[in-house]
Formats: structure tokens, C-alpha cells, sequence
């Protein structure tokens, strides 16, 4: 019997552009958060919420929500996001 999650890797994420995506980011507490999407989106029209601060008051959850024009930018933003040393994990 086949396991869902075998069907799940054999699939590809088929999405139609123009369309809203989330990123789900976890950072450092003292990051200016703002500042750091205003220089990676550029102009780019974003909505930005944040979630739970961590026990400890170190790290801060935000939800960015942004419309991608494609496969090739939604990627981009990604890994532009990535190079931040201050955003610790994204989804």
C-alpha cells in the first residue's frame, strides 16, 4: 500500500500566478524587521503581522503576505529572505 507522503513527493506545487503567498518567519527580537523587507521587496506591496514573541523575549513570529508574480520571484523572495542573518527560519 502506498503511503501519502510518497504521492506528496512525486508531486510538484502547481500555483496560478498572479497569487497571494505567506511566509512564515521567525527572527531575532531586536531586528528591525520593516527595514529589512523594505531593502529585500523593494517596492513590492507587503502586509505584515506579527505573531509570539519567544519565552524567552529572544526571537519574534511574523507572517508576510505579499502577491508574487511568479514560480521564479516567489523563489527569489525566498532566498533573499534566507541570506537575512537575522530571520533564523522561514516557511
Amino acid at each position: 500500500m502506498a503511503n501519502i507522503s510518497d504521492n506528496v513527493e512525486s508531486k510538484e506545487l502547481i500555483l496560478s500566478y498572479p497569487c497571494m503567498w505567506t511566509y512564515k518567519l521567525i527572527a531575532t527580537q531586536d531586528m528591525d524587521m520593516k527595514k529589512t523587507l523594505t531593502h529585500i521587496l523593494k517596492n513590492k506591496q507587503y502586509s505584515l503581522d506579527d505573531s509570539k514573541t519567544s519565552k524567552k523575549g529572544a526571537y519574534k513570529s511574523y507572517s508576510l503576505k505579499l502577491e508574487v508574480e511568479s514560480d521564479e520571484e516567489r523563489k527569489e523572495i525566498f532566498e533573499r529572505l534566507q541570506r537575512e542573518q537575522n530571520i533564523k527560519f522561514i516557511l
